[in-house]
C-alpha cells in the first residue's frame, strides 16, 4: 500500500497539468539590451544572498590580454542564477510537501482500512465494487474522443480498450474522492511554511491593480496581450476577485513576447491608458478584439473608452512609457519567468497557470 495512494494521485495530478498550456518565453525578451533600464532591486529574492562556491577572487577563465573572476561572472550572471537557486528551493519544497501529504494520507486509510478490518488495499476495491460503465458511456467516450480522428477504428474493434480504461478512470475518481473525504473528516492540513528565499519581491508602485488595497493575497500576473493564452487567464482573475472580494488583489505587469510583434505595441497602449484612469477597461477591449490586435487600431480603442486621444498619442511616442513597461520585463527576467501568462502568489511561483477559486483556499489560511 505505501507509494500506491501517492501514484495514484500524481496520475490524476499529472493529467489536468498537461492541459495546462502558455506562451513560452522566446530566445530573449521584446526590448533591446541598451534601451533597457536598471533593474528594480525590490524584484530580487533572497536566494541571491548566496555567493557562489568559489571565492569572488578566484579566476575562472583567461584569454589574450584578460581574465575573468568568479565574482565577475556571477554579478554578471545574477539573474540566471538567482531564478535557478529559487527553482531548485521551489523542486525541493514541492517534494517535502508531496511526501508530507502522501504520508498523512497512507495513515488516514491505513486507518480507515483497520477500522473495517481490511487491508487498505481491500478497502478501495470494496468502495470500487459495483461500478458499471455502460453502453451509452462507451459510445459516448469513442463519438467524443475516437471517432473524428483520421483513421478510427470501428467502436467494436476498440469497445473492451474503452470500457477498460473508463473503469480505471472510474476507480481514480472512487479513490480521490475517497481521499478528499477523509482528509476533511480528519481536519488534516499542511502547515509546511514556504521559505522565505522562494518569494520574489516585485516593485509594484505605479502597476495597474484590481482588488483591495490591504488584502491579504497580492497576485501578480506577467501578461502578453498577443498571447491566447492570457486572454483566455482573464476570466479565471475575474472569478478570483469576485470569489474572494476582500481577500485578493490583482497587478497586472507587462511581459511582451518577442515573437509577438504587436505585444510591445499594445503594452504601451495600455500604460498610456493606465495614465488616464482605464487600464482595465483598456485591457479587457484589446483582449476581447485579440484577433484583430493591430498597432493602428490603438487610437480608435481610446476614443471608444472615453480617452484623451491627444494625451493618449503624445504618451505612446513617449520615451518614459516604453521605460515603465522594460521595467516590468525586467522584473519578469529577474523573477525567473519563462512565458505568459505567469503567475505569483505573495511572491511564490505559482506553476499551474492562473488559480482556480478552490486552488486559492490554502494562501487565505
Amino acid at each position: 500500500m505505501r507509494g500506491t495512494m501517492l501514484k495514484t494521485e500524481s496520475a490524476i495530478l499529472l493529467s489536468m497539468g498537461l492541459m495546462l498550456a502558455g506562451c513560452p518565453k522566446g530566445a530573449e525578451p521584446a526590448h533591446g539590451d541598451s534601451a533597457s533600464p536598471k533593474a528594480p532591486p525590490a524584484a530580487q529574492a533572497d536566494a541571491s544572498k548566496n555567493a557562489g562556491r568559489l571565492a569572488p577572487e578566484t579566476v575562472v577563465a583567461t584569454w589574450k590580454g584578460g581574465k575573468l573572476t568568479y565574482g565577475e561572472f556571477l554579478k554578471e550572471k545574477k539573474s540566471t542564477f538567482e531564478a535557478l537557486e529559487r527553482k531548485q528551493l521551489k523542486e525541493r519544497f514541492d517534494a517535502e510537501k508531496q511526501e508530507l501529504e502522501g504520508m498523512l494520507v497512507e495513515r488516514l486509510v491505513e486507518d480507515a482500512a483497520k477500522a473495517k478490518n481490511q487491508s487498505p488495499e481491500e478497502y478501495f476495491k470494496a468502495l470500487a465494487e459495483g461500478t458499471e460503465i455502460t453502453d451509452a458511456a462507451i459510445e459516448k467516450f469513442y463519438n467524443e474522443n475516437v471517432k473524428t480522428r483520421p483513421g478510427a477504428p470501428p467502436m467494436a474493434q476498440i469497445k473492451d480498450r474503452i470500457k477498460g480504461f473508463l473503469i480505471q478512470q472510474q476507480g481514480q475518481e472512487v479513490v480521490k474522492t475517497e481521499i478528499d473525504r477523509l482528509k476533511a473528516e480528519a481536519g488534516m492540513k499542511i502547515e509546511l511554511p514556504t521559505p522565505d528565499a522562494m518569494k520574489v519581491k516585485f516593485e509594484l508602485a505605479g502597476r495597474p491593480m484590481k482588488g483591495k488595497a490591504d488584502a491579504k493575497i497580492t497576485l501578480v500576473e506577467f501578461s502578453d496581450f498577443e498571447c491566447p493564452y492570457c486572454s483566455r487567464a482573464v476570466a479565471p482573475v475575474e472569478a478570483l476577485l469576485k470569489a474572494y472580494p476582500e481577500d485578493v488583489k490583482v497587478y497586472f505587469l507587462h511581459f511582451p513576447l518577442n515573437f509577438h510583434k504587436k505585444a510591445m505595441p499594445a503594452a504601451i497602449a495600455a500604460q498610456c491608458a493606465n495614465e488616464q484612469g482605464k487600464f482595465w477597461e483598456y485591457h479587457d477591449h484589446m483582449f476581447a478584439n485579440q484577433s484583430s490586435l493591430a498597432d493602428d487600431k490603438h487610437a480608435g480603442w481610446a476614443k471608444e473608452l472615453g480617452l484623451d486621444v491627444a494625451k493618449f498619442e503624445a504618451c505612446q511616442k513617449n520615451e518614459a512609457t516604453a521605460t515603465f513597461v522594460k521595467a516590468d520585463m525586467k522584473q519578469a527576467e529577474l523573477a525567473g519567468v519563462r512565458g505568459t501568462p505567469s503567475v505569483y502568489i505573495n511572491g511564490e511561483p505559482y506553476s499551474q497557470g492562473v488559480p482556480t477559486v478552490e486552488a486559492l483556499k490554502p494562501y487565505l489560511n
